[in-house]
């Protein structure tokens, strides 16, 4: 088999990918466990562990008890309730089955290779051929220049796995393999604001009249469903209801507090909104794929900037409209400027703008 072939080079990006992920599970596990002992990834693992043994994962009085019982309470300390939809203990089984450090070491890991790796496979996949000194700019600010992606590591968040799903799901639509880039988009929804983005991403496919991704993502999500209310019982209500304990506890952050509150954010958000609006009916002449791109990105900034968030390390969902937009802009001097300008952002949101951590 020749060595330019495009099997043989998917499978060299994929080991070279999976060494990537693995050194980087390795440093997590030697450096970062030892001294963090707040991880969000914790709620959710012990929580789907809890719901694998038959318990349910909302039921609050339970799982404070068995946090005092288990000896990984000792060692690492919830921050907040399981709150994730059920049906992420399906989704993401295989680091449910694995001990608490070796799956929280394989998750951060994870979230920091894909970083590494995302900017080059959505510029592959957009014809763009990058300088590769320019590429390792855009990596370089991604990864450590964005205040949020380390966040996301040093917490072990979700964002970062919302990100590459969509884009998935984006590149299997437009390689038109429905189911995989139905399934892809099933990994969108392991956070409440990742639900927003599915639906944004749906929304823009059944205007594009392509039915049957839609039908596939339904049966996927209908399928998982059932099987989780099969296993609890009905746990919507309990979900939605645990939600709000984010602002109760001084868990969320709204960007557009920056401007004072009162009637000028008021106008803010209406301002946003109806610019998210706008934006969405100009690019419905747009080429399928940057359509999609267009709106999916509009609808994150949108999110971002009129809902409240849990905490900023969702605002790593940037990522997204700042790589999209570099591409837009290749071939002028407004990529670096635009750089910059959101890596310097993050930072200013970070100390000055809101409550952090998670």
């Amino acid at each position: 088999m020749r060595q330019d072939c495009p099997a043989v080079r998917k499978v060299q990006a994929l080991a070279i990918f999976a060494l990537l992920w693995a050194a980087l599970a390795l440093f997590t596990l030697l450096w970062l466990v030892p001294i963090q002992r707040n991880f969000d990834f914790f709620p959710r693992w012990y929580g789907a562990r809890m719901m694998l043994r038959g318990g349910d994962p909302y039921d609050t009085e339970a799982m404070d008890t068995l946090l005092q019982q288990e000896s990984p309470a000792q060692v690492y300390s919830p921050r907040t309730r399981f709150l994730y939809p059920a049906w992420i203990t399906y989704v993401l089984l295989p680091f449910w089955l694995l001990p608490f450090p070796l799956a929280v070491s394989l998750w951060a890991g994870l979230q920091l290779a894909l970083v590494i790796v995302l900017p080059g496979a959505f510029y592959s996949a957009l014809g763009w051929r990058v300088p590769p000194v320019w590429l390792g700019v855009v990596v370089l600010v991604s990864v450590v220049g964005f205040f949020h992606t380390v966040n996301v590591y040093v917490l072990g968040q979700f964002p970062v796995m919302i990100l590459a799903a969509l884009l998935a799901a984006w590149r299997l639509v437009g390689s038109d393999r429905p189911w995989l880039a139905a399934l892809a988009l099933v990994y969108t929804t392991i956070r409440p604001e990742g639900m927003i983005l599915a639906a944004t991403f749906l929304l823009d496919q059944l205007l594009a009249r392509n039915v049957r991704f839609v039908l596939h993502f339904a049966a996927i999500m209908g399928a998982l469903f059932a099987l989780s209310v099969f296993h609890i019982g009905f746990w919507v209500f309990d979900f939605v209801g645990g939600v709000p304990e984010y602002h109760a506890l001084g868990r969320s952050t709204f960007p557009a507090e920056v401007l004072g509150g009162g009637a000028i954010t008021g106008l803010f958000m209406v301002a946003v909104a109806a610019w998210a609006v706008w934006t969405w009916w100009q690019v419905r002449a747009a080429p399928v794929g940057q359509r999609t791109l267009w709106r999916v990105s509009t609808a994150i900034l949108a999110l971002l900037l009129i809902f409240p968030q849990s905490k900023d390390y969702t605002l790593v969902y940037v990522l997204l409209p700042m790589w999209f937009g570099l591409w837009l802009g290749r071939g002028t001097g407004w990529n670096a400027i635009l750089l910059a300008a959101v890596a310097f952002s993050s930072w200013v949101y970070a100390i000055w703008g809101g409550p952090h951590g998670a």
